[in-house]
């Protein structure tokens, strides 16, 4: 996907300054003390890592329970 838009799927839109780097040094930093777990499917670790917020769900046995709050 090239930057001209008319490549883009429809409803993407690009707003370079959305987050500024002073923005982005932040998340990135809040991103780095953040705990994620191993996700496993069907018995199988994926590919990915993740951390939840407000709600955890449990891969295996396809149940919600509660999680800690979103971080401010």
């Amino acid at each position: 996907m090239g930057r001209d838009s008319s490549e883009w799927p429809e409803g993407l839109v690009l707003q370079p300054e959305f987050v500024s780097p002073p923005e982005a040094e932040a998340l990135v930093e809040l991103a780095r003390g953040l705990r994620f777990g191993e996700v496993r499917m069907h018995g199988v670790a994926s590919k990915r890592r993740v951390a939840q917020f407000g709600w955890r769900y449990a891969f295996e046995s396809f149940r919600l329970t509660a999680g800690p709050e979103i971080p401010p």
